[in-house]
């Protein structure tokens, strides 16, 4: 793995690592928190099943039992790492409540468990938008 390839699974301890993780976890949020996003990237990739994608994004690359982890990254500040935290028990819901058949996108966008998802993910993007992104080619002071 390359450091430009940094993903929040795995939770890397150089600075400039760290600062590419906590971008992915801006693109993260992102995604989550705009339909109008999820619904370019099932324009954008049709064999894509979006819904299951955006929880296995954060899945493959974290797993739920790295949310505590992630959230003591020396590279959030306190507010980011609460952030994840309440964010982390809206997204098991949504994994664990998501139908299994399949719906559309936009049915999925109906169910209160993606509104609330969206929203959790709107909270916590809000939180991490406060400081923004960092560079990926060079250390920051934290």
């Amino acid at each position: 793995m390359t450091a430009r390839e940094a993903s929040p699974g795995e939770v890397p301890g150089g600075r400039l690592e760290q600062q590419r993780v906590r971008n992915r976890i801006i693109d993260y949020l992102e995604l989550v928190a705009s339909f109008e996003q999820q619904l370019a990237f099932e324009q954008d990739v049709p064999i894509a099943y979006v819904p299951y994608e955006v929880i296995n994004l954060w899945e493959e690359r974290v797993g739920a039992d790295l949310f505590v982890r992630l959230a003591a990254l020396p590279v959030l500040d306190e507010a980011e790492g609460e952030a994840l935290q309440i964010f982390e028990p809206v997204w098991e819901r949504a994994a664990e409540q998501l139908p299994h058949d399949f719906p559309l996108l936009s049915e999925v966008q109906e169910l209160g468990l993606w509104k609330q998802l969206r929203v959790a993910g709107e909270e916590a993007l809000a939180v991490f938008q406060r400081r923004g992104r960092m560079p990926e080619d060079r250390e920051v002071p934290w």
